[in-house]
């Protein structure tokens, strides 16, 4: 899969397939999962966290 986002970051990209996928289990809201997303700074683990 092409990475649409977080280039530059591997981790945060693989946390944003993740988080989704974990839904179908009641482990995530999918509209919050994509509204934490948007506010990580890429490089930034502390952003990521605080999201």
């Amino acid at each position: 899969m092409k990475q649409r986002m977080f280039h530059d970051d591997p981790p945060s990209w693989s946390e944003a397939l993740r988080n989704p996928n974990l839904a179908a289990y009641g482990g995530s809201v999918v509209g919050e999962v994509i509204a934490a997303t948007s506010r990580v700074t890429p490089g930034d683990h502390d952003s990521r966290h605080d999201a």
